[in-house]
């Protein structure tokens, strides 16, 4: 990208997109930095180092590893949230899981008092593997405001862990 190093950065093209292939503007970030700090150095004032601090998170060679790292906080939140059940978790994963879906109201008023591993079993007679697995109708919007599982809050720091050590080119057209 080839822009006086002033020029406002909002009004940068971004042709690349390198978060994992995905368009998400990189190369706005880099600019953005190389912006606010030709700022700072113009004005001597401080304050404009802050949004270049901000905006040197997004740049081509870094945002895979802010992606990661924002992913593998957001699962190390949801381990903190579920470290009382990892006990019951580790005895049976799966089960576990498949215990705290969503289900139907009418399935649920008959599991609902059962521990988390008979649970499992009875939603999985009642739907089957398949149901449990593909079951688009549940509703989701509860399952996701409860909080992550420990599986899935282990999912999450893992990804976040192997995204943000994954190496970055950085050949792009915004540098």
């Amino acid at each position: 990208m080839s822009t006086h190093p002033n020029q406002n950065p909002m009004k940068n093209f971004d042709p690349s997109g390198l978060l994992y292939g995905l368009n998400f503007g990189e190369c706005y970030g880099a600019a953005a930095a190389q912006y606010w700090a030709n700022k700072h150095v113009d004005t001597g004032n401080f304050f404009y180092a802050i949004p270049g601090l901000f905006a040197s998170a997004w740049t081509p060679k870094t945002s895979n590893a802010t992606f990661g790292v924002l992913v593998g906080a957001m699962g190390g939140v949801g381990v903190a949230n579920s470290a009382g059940n990892f006990s019951t978790w580790m005895r049976n994963p799966i089960l576990y899981e498949v215990g705290q879906k969503t289900v139907s109201t009418a399935i649920y008023q008959g599991v609902a008092a059962m521990p988390v591993a008979a649970r499992a079993n009875a939603i999985i007679q009642k739907m089957g593997w398949f149901g449990v697995i593909f079951n688009l109708f549940g509703s989701w919007s509860k399952t996701w405001n409860t909080g992550a599982t420990p599986g899935a809050a282990l999912g999450l720091v893992a990804f976040g862990a192997g995204t943000s050590v994954t190496p970055q080119s950085g050949n792009c057209e915004c540098e």
